[in-house]
């Protein structure tokens, strides 16, 4: 499946859409195959809880004793990865900003 990426400047000049453009899903493609990303902040923790809407999820993972992450994605995407409570996962983060606070 090919899918224009949200704000797809050649689509708001009427120009047709250039693979530079698109989001490529093959959802089959990539199960036992090592993916590539170009991400490296990695960190493992284990699911603490799951809360399900109608079409969005949130994801609350524990990093360790006083971390803890949330990723929301669709529910799709939840049933695609199987997850459930107590699974260990890689939490991969790719951001343009990263705050850091310091207390005091």
């Amino acid at each position: 499946m090919v899918y224009p990426l949200a704000r797809d400047a050649s689509r708001e000049r009427n120009e047709p859409t250039t693979p530079r453009t698109q989001l490529i899903v093959n959802r089959k493609s990539h199960q036992g195959v090592p993916m590539r990303y170009g991400a490296r902040n990695q960190l493992t923790g284990k699911v603490k809880s799951i809360k399900k809407g109608k079409l969005m999820s949130q994801v609350d993972v524990t990093l360790n004793a006083d971390g803890l992450v949330s990723s929301v994605m669709t529910i799709d995407s939840l049933k695609d990865l199987k997850l459930k409570k107590g699974d260990t996962v890689r939490v991969v983060v790719k951001a343009v900003n990263v705050l850091l606070v310091k207390e005091g």
